[in-house]
């Protein structure tokens, strides 16, 4: 949210407390960047129909992993499906550590080193794209230790 972007809230299944999936397409609009299905409770959300609205609509997926880490879906670990996954170890979460925590993954690797790039708090850093005779892009990494609410 730091960057200017606006969180688009789906509702859940009742009967899984996953997205429903049937909702995503509807929220869906020129704007959107990614779908950030959230596997609660150990409990994956449908990663398929996820990923095939995504591909369909050129978006990125950010698995939220924080309570799914070990969680399979049809046979494949939670948090091995999208372009990212991210974990919290704050205490209150399956895997917590003392104090705030957490880890972002990728097998992407231009996604892995832009990663590298924000993990520094408050430090700018130069990002050249492709030539080093390019414009460089500046990137800015913050922390605002936001909660568990809005981290979420």
């Amino acid at each position: 949210m730091s960057v200017g972007a606006k969180p688009v809230f789906v509702d859940v299944d009742p009967h899984s407390y996953q997205i429903d999936v049937s909702k995503i397409k509807s929220a869906i609009t020129s704007k959107t960047k990614a779908i950030i299905p959230v596997h609660l409770y150990g409990h994956p959300a449908e990663m398929n129909p996820i990923l095939e609205i995504a591909r369909e609509n050129h978006l990125k997926v950010i698995e939220d992993n924080a309570q799914g880490l070990g969680a399979e879906y049809l046979g494949k670990k939670t948090g091995s499906f999208g372009d990212i996954s991210c974990l919290s170890f704050f205490p209150t979460k399956n895997l917590g550590a003392f104090g705030d925590a957490g880890m972002v993954v990728t097998n992407d690797p231009s996604l892995a080193e832009r990663m590298r790039m924000l993990r520094t708090w408050l430090e700018e850093k130069i990002l050249f794209r492709g030539s080093w005779l390019q414009q460089p892009t500046r990137c800015f990494a913050s922390c605002d230790l936001a909660g568990e609410i809005p981290a979420s």
